[in-house]
């Protein structure tokens, strides 16, 4: 997969990204029809990555569509990785199915062994939506469907390495750490290999191990001494090179050592308080929907970086590796979460929905674990936390990113604050409120912001750090007006001035998350000018409005 680093030394790697043919199915019948084997003579082709939606005739199509790929390997063992197919997927090889995967945002892969010679890559994908959907039919961002990330394909010995986690536990002055690996393990037969652990390009520890093909196989390395420590910090993107080998395979990481932990009122990065100056970015730009270039990424965290903003939340899905290798870098602290946005009562008790719930988090927590930047799991966002159908729901997925998802705070976005009844469950309160654009007047703020801690200690939680994770205005890019009305670019820079005046000034809140980075495509045609949601401080293009400048003041006096 794209990242800042070789992933790979000894493991042969092919990108099979580049041309593919693509076959809308309308009306279904490709499997009837047995496009697996062979695509009808009217596939077109498109670029891989990309979304459909882009093609001239299917900006409205969310339904299935087919692609297909002739390759030649020199065969062998192989494992075929995808970065992210937005919708769910199945994969054929020469016709014959490997499997398949739901959920549009995360990795995935097969391995599978093969002749010598030429051979079809063949993947069925449907992007519809319907009540048992992540994310649900109606979403406030483009339903785009396709391959949307990185194809690889590569050749692997009879032992290869899948995944490895790195944990450490600091000293309490934070200078020294006890750093481990948990490497899991697959092969193709029974056999035993060295393994080998690497930091900061030397050897450290070493274990042998058999490895049998019923199951995949994990082993602990360690713990070894780190001493004199750099840490990861806000604009301090302090990395080490970590990795693990065998005779014949290898994966290589990137790891910052920090501790993100609530004290009181308060969020502390490596023992001081901070203040959480966000915006929410939606990875989507027209030209590419989800399928943003690694350059258009390194933009977006220029001008966000250049606001003096400190964190980003991943509005509303896992974002791509690269995009967290950059943040890694530059010391930015994200917040990622999955496409849970929305969810009424009877969805989130419903069994299906449960299972892909939990899946699509623990997926977050196996690929993202090793990233500094991520201190934030997201659970949800605006769903039905006020019922108990949702509280047995946020258990379950506390309870899981709690056990697995490493050294992080959990928190959800509430749009229901007033009547929540999850909110113990968190280690920071989040809340969207939209007071001077849906309804209420914009003087509400100035209520609302000391009401919230009220609101926490009627629920029994009166110490709990808050975040305002959602607050904007739509400004129109290039609309202005002496007046200052809705819609504007004055009233967008003047609400998200105010109101973060507000959250700065009041104690016990610790970050603020305006929406949104940027105006994205909204499949709500009817309530959304130009079917955007124009409530982005740049527009879909990149270019600033006058909400852009004013918090670019404000954050800035923070530093």
């Amino acid at each position: 997969m794209t990242r800042l680093f070789a992933q790979h030394v000894k493991r042969t790697v092919t990108s099979l990204n580049g041309a593919w043919k693509l076959m809308p199915d309308f009306d279904g019948v490709g499997e009837a029809q047995e496009w697996n084997k062979s695509l009808p003579e009217e596939a077109r082709t498109v670029i891989v990555p990309s979304v459909w939606n882009n093609e001239p005739d299917l900006f409205h199509h969310f339904g299935i569509c087919w692609y297909q790929k002739d390759i030649f390997t020199a065969g062998g063992n192989l494992l075929l990785e995808f970065g992210a197919v937005s919708g769910y997927a199945k994969v054929y090889f020469d016709g014959e199915l490997l499997g398949d995967h739901y959920g549009g945002f995360s990795a995935f892969r097969f391995a599978h062994t093969a002749p010598e010679g030429a051979h079809r890559i063949t993947v069925y994908v449907d992007a519809s939506s319907n009540s048992q959907t992540i994310p649900l039919p109606y979403v406030d961002w483009y339903h785009y469907g396709g391959i949307i990330r990185d194809v690889e394909l590569s050749t692997l010995p009879a032992v290869y390495i899948d995944l490895c986690h790195y944990d450490y536990t600091l000293s309490e002055d934070r200078t020294y750490a006890q750093l481990t690996a948990t490497v899991t393990l697959c092969a193709f037969e029974q056999k035993s290999v060295p393994l080998t652990f690497t930091f900061d390009g030397k050897d450290a520890a070493k274990a042998e191990v058999t490895v049998t093909p019923d199951k995949p196989t994990t082993v602990v390395l360690g713990p070894i001494a780190v001493e004199h420590i750099r840490l990861w910090d806000i604009y301090k993107g302090n990395l080490y090179s970590v990795g693990v080998y065998t005779c014949c395979d290898d994966l290589y990481d990137r790891i910052g050592f920090r501790k993100i932990e609530v004290v009181g009122q308060e969020i502390h990065l490596n023992g001081r308080p901070i203040f959480i100056k966000g915006v929410n970015r939606h990875e989507e730009h027209p030209d590419w929907g989800f399928a943003v270039p690694p350059q258009l990424g390194k933009r977006d965290v220029d001008v966000i970086k250049g606001m003096h903003c400190n964190a980003i939340r991943g509005s509303h899905y896992p974002n791509s590796r690269v995009f967290l290798d950059l943040l890694d870098e530059e010391g930015l602290i994200f917040w990622s979460e999955i496409p849970l946005w929305g969810y009424p009562a009877d969805r989130m008790a419903d069994e299906v929905v449960i299972q892909r719930s939990l899946t699509m988090h623990k997926e977050s927590a196996e690929h993202y674990y090793n990233h500094p930047s991520i201190v934030i799991w997201g659970l949800t966002n605006e769903c039905a936390t006020n019922t108990n159908e949702g509280r047995a729901f946020s258990i379950l997925l506390a309870d899981y990113m709690r056990a697995h998802g490493g050294n992080r705070l959990i928190t959800f976005a509430s749009n229901v604050i007033e009547w929540d009844i999850c909110l113990d469950l968190v280690d920071v309160v989040s809340v969207n409120k939209y007071i001077g654009w849906y309804g209420e007047d914009v003087n509400g703020w100035k209520k609302f912001i000391p009401w919230l801690r009220t609101r926490l200690t009627e629920a029994g939680v009166p110490d709990k750090p808050i975040i305002l994770s959602e607050y904007g205005a739509a400004g129109l890019y290039g609309y202005t007006s002496f007046d200052g009305n809705k819609w504007t670019e004055e009233y967008q820079a003047s609400l998200l001035k105010g109101v973060t005046e507000l959250c700065i000034a009041e104690p016990g809140i610790v970050g603020t998350y305006p929406w949104q980075y940027c105006d994205i495509r909204s499949e709500n045609e009817l309530n959304r000018a130009r079917s955007f949601n124009n409530k982005g401080i740049v527009n879909e293009h990149r270019q600033p409005k006058l909400a852009y400048y004013a918090l670019k003041e404000l954050y800035g006096k923070l530093d």
